[in-house]
């Protein structure tokens, strides 16, 4: 990708001489002070500019594989800065700007590659650094407290080394190839947890037993990994692929994807997923010509009609462990359409709803730009926190979570850029090479949005970079229509 001389020698010898400084004095300093801590740091610097160097994919990786794949971000290898800590996903991500800066200081001809998300991301990360930088200054928050969750907010801006280092087909498919796998792994894993139980919890995230609405199922595990955003992903768009790519009716590789992720999605038990899932399917339905209304038809009922072989087969041959998950999951998911979810003000759905209410008193008192990420947003409410969680820095509403932390000027930034990633998705999926991948991760988005209204998606660390990565592909799509991107 670099191997071309560059345009002007000048730039690029202070450019380089400029890094190596900042690896030397690293190197520097963990010999002076004997710190293997910042000796690690600038060996992990060296060799993620190494490989970022080769190619700019697999700094995406990286990133997605130590974010939302298996590793919980415990054990996200990092540094102990005093103030806080730096990650190797730190480092990666920065050195994907480090290399966004080579070209552009280093190379004439190099131009910042911009799309119309630029701004509204822009604003919507400043606002909300704004805010965070603004309730450290009161004392509301420290900075060690931030630092998590602005990280998380962060990692939305992997969406410019995606649409600025991404350049080949080749580098697209890989990425998208990779998403795709990470997701088949971690239902694997998932599958695996799942005999063992929660016995013997081995996965990162969440490992336990089922409850649905005060009912608890005894020998029903649920599992909540770090990389349950890239399994949901990655089912939408395999199935947007089975349904509107005929090429692949009878591909074996593609329906192996759609059981494990399919799976996957349902040992979530995440009901905002499967309800998502429903309206995904409906879009796909109303947006479909008649040809693929039947396709779409057909393909369903021979998914149902396995679907049935596989739950009598589970029924009659696995024991009371199999007719225990289809009745859990059953139960769980015709939750949905019961009165007492939404009426019952101590179902799992309603009992939040305090949160919301003091979210919009500090909404009230700080509109423009919230109260920043980190902060207590209300007192300590017996009957809702206990020794094992103390809530007052949580809201489960994604909605309510912008407004609170980032105000107005967040909320309507975020608003215009999810806004413009649906509708250019929806509009240009069909005239793009492989839009079966730009309507996959569109459809995975709205779903993500859906289940914003339950739990805050849009700022959890496992989908940030995930998010940023699907938008950034899909602009990537839309550069083969004009080089306005598509406007």
């Amino acid at each position: 990708m670099l191997a071309n001389p560059p345009a002007n020698q000048l730039r690029y010898t202070l450019f380089m001489l400029g890094n190596a400084i900042i690896v030397g004095v690293l190197l520097g300093m963990g010999i002076t002070f004997s710190s293997p801590g910042i000796i690690a740091l600038a060996l992990a610097v060296l060799v993620s500019v190494i490989l970022v160097w080769k190619n700019p994919v697999w700094g995406i990786v990286g990133f997605i594989a130590l974010t939302a794949t298996l590793l919980d971000s415990d054990v996200n290898p990092g540094v102990s800065l005093g103030f806080g800590h730096i990650y190797l996903s730190d480092i990666i991500l920065l050195t994907m700007f480090w290399l966004i800066g080579w070209e552009l200081f280093t190379r004439l001809e190099a131009k910042f590659v911009s799309t119309p998300l630029d701004i509204p991301l822009l604003v919507f990360v400043a606002v909300t650094f704004l805010s965070t930088i603004l309730a450290m200054i009161k004392g509301a928050v420290s900075l060690k407290g931030a630092l998590g969750p602005m990280r998380d907010v962060f990692s939305l801006t992997l969406f410019f080394a995606v649409t600025n280092l991404v350049k080949t087909d080749r580098q697209v498919k890989l990425l998208q190839g990779t998403i795709i796998a990470f997701a088949c792994l971690v239902s694997i894993v998932m599958a695996a947890q799942y005999a063992t139980g929660v016995e013997l919890p081995f996965l990162a995230g969440r490992v336990e037993v089922l409850t649905t609405e005060g009912n608890t199922y005894t020998g029903i595990t649920r599992i909540i990994p770090p990389g349950y955003s890239i399994i949901f992903v990655a089912f939408v768009t395999a199935c947007s692929i089975w349904f509107f790519n005929t090429k692949y009716s009878n591909n074996l590789a593609l329906a192996l994807v759609i059981s494990l992720t399919g799976a996957g999605v349902l040992l979530t038990f995440k009901r905002h997923f499967w309800g998502a899932l429903v309206i995904i399917f409906l879009i796909m339905v109303l947006m479909s010509n008649r040809k693929e209304i039947q396709r779409i038809l057909l393909r369903g009922f021979s998914a149902f009609a396995v679907m049935i072989v596989g739950l009598y087969f589970v029924m009659n041959y696995t024991g009371s462990a199999g007719s225990a998950l289809v009745a859990s999951s059953a139960d769980r998911m015709f939750s949905l359409l019961r009165t007492d979810t939404y009426d019952d003000p101590n179902s799992s759905l309603r009992w939040r709803d305090f949160e919301n209410q003091y979210a919009m008193r500090q909404f009230v008192s700080n509109p423009f730009i919230g109260i920043g990420l980190g902060t207590m947003y209300r007192p300590w409410v017996p009957d809702k926190d206990w020794s094992g969680f103390d809530g007052r820095r949580y809201i489960h509403s994604g909605f309510y979570w912008l407004l609170l932390r980032t105000g107005g000027i967040g909320f309507l930034s975020m608003l215009a850029m999810m806004t413009a990633v649906v509708a250019r998705g929806f509009k240009y999926w069909r005239v793009v090479p492989n839009g079966v991948y730009v309507l996959g991760f569109t459809l995975a988005i709205v779903g993500m949005l859906i289940g914003n209204w339950v739990e805050p998606l849009i700022s959890e660390w496992y989908w940030t970079g995930v998010t940023a990565t699907l938008m950034g592909l899909n602009e990537i799509a839309f550069r083969s229509i004009s080089p306005s991107n598509g406007d």
